[in-house]
Parts: structure tokens; sequence; C-alpha cells
């Protein structure tokens, strides 16, 4: 009877030594205008303690709720800026980084380049994730139609499916425990902007002519 105890308090303990923290996966990003790109973010923390990762692999897309027009979409090649970040959680220990691949690959699911599909794993041993925040990916967006609204609720979204996955340091799946998407913010001048910009450009060109060709009035 007393090993039987024994035997189940022991089990209990193993339990929960190996339990693992849960992951929050979140999602940020800058605005886009039809002169500069924007750039999404994406990060993991846990939501207590730490927990050792090997690798992971990451789905994105963006998606346009009620206009299937293409409009924002990824930039291709990628520029994996996420590399020399220090806050990068496989900085200075990427497997992709050491051998000179790319993150991912770009590709159209409901229009051309509106999903990304990548990950990453350690070249020296696990990382370690903790409660604050750390780097995944660093990716650029861009206007693909000039004709593009202001505001437009273009949303960048994780694919929670088998493109995400996380590999603790025992390569077993971590846990998911929370997932916060986000929307692009989409800066298009007003063509009330445009027209009081235009015209004031306009008046000075007028001036500067016209100082030019009286000029050398006065010299005389």
């Amino acid at each position: 009877m007393f090993l039987r105890f024994l035997a189940s308090v022991l089990a209990l303990t193993i339990a929960a030594s190996t339990s693992q923290a849960g992951l929050i996966l979140s999602v940020t990003s800058t605005p886009v205008s039809l002169t500069s790109n924007g750039q999404v973010a994406v990060y993991a923390q846990t939501d207590s303690g730490t927990l050792n990762l090997a690798a992971f692999s990451l789905g994105l897309q963006i998606t346009a709720p009620g206009n299937p027009s293409p409009q924002v979409a990824f930039v291709t090649p990628l520029t994996d800026a996420q590399y020399s970040d220090p806050n990068y959680v496989f900085a200075g220990n990427s497997i992709n980084e050491a051998f000179g691949f790319e993150s991912g690959v770009v590709f159209g699911t409901n229009y051309a380049n509106d999903t990304y599909i990548g990950g990453d794993g350690f070249a020296i041993a696990p990382a370690t994730i903790g409660t604050t925040p750390q780097l995944l990916l660093l990716i650029d967006v861009a206007i693909t139609n000039p004709s593009i609204r202001q505001n437009e609720p273009f949303a960048i979204s994780i694919l929670q499916d088998g493109s995400t996955q996380f590999l603790n340091g025992d390569f077993v799946d971590a846990t998911i425990s929370a997932v916060n998407n986000a929307s692009i913010a989409v800066v298009i001048p007003e063509p009330a902007t445009v027209f009081v910009v235009g015209s004031a450009l306009g008046v000075s060109l007028w001036r500067r002519r016209r100082c030019g060709a009286i000029s050398p009035a006065f010299g005389k």
C-alpha cells in the first residue's frame, strides 16, 4: 500500500515538474502608404514561467473582409530583419542564418502574396522564452493597388492550423494559449490635402519663375 502511495506521489511530482508554460503569440504592425512599406512583427511570450524552444513554424495571412481585390501584400524577397535584431528568439543561434536560408516563403491563397509560411530553429542550443515578448518575425507589407482607400480593414492573422507549430526543448508540441492578431493601418492623403499641397507648390513655382523673369530689370 505504501509503495503504491509513494508511486502516486512520484508520478504527481514528475507531472508537475514537466508541465510547460503556454505561449502567447502577438502580431503588431506599422502603417503602410503609397510611398512606404509597412512592417509586421510577430512576438512570443509565456503566460507564466519559462519554456525552452527548439524550433517553430509560423503561418500568416492578410485578409480584407468584403474586398477580395489584392491591395496589401507581403513584400518579396524577404528581408528577414529579425536575424539581426537582438530580441530575436534565436539571435546568434539561428539555423536559418547559419546556412543562409530565408525564413520562409510567400505565396497567394486568396490573392498574390497574401500568405507567409516559415520558421526557424536553434543552431547551438534551445532558446528560452519567458513572460517578456521575444521576436519571431519581421516582414514588410506594401500596397499593390493604388486605388486603395484610407482605413480599409486589412487584417493580419496567425494561421492556427498545421502551419503554426512550436516545439519545446524535448521536441514536443508546445501549447499555444492565446493569439493576438492585428490590423494594418493604411495611410492615404485625403483629396483635399493633395489639392492644397499641389496648389501651394504651384503658386510657389509661379512666384519663382516670375521673380526670375523680372530680376534682371532691377539690375539696369
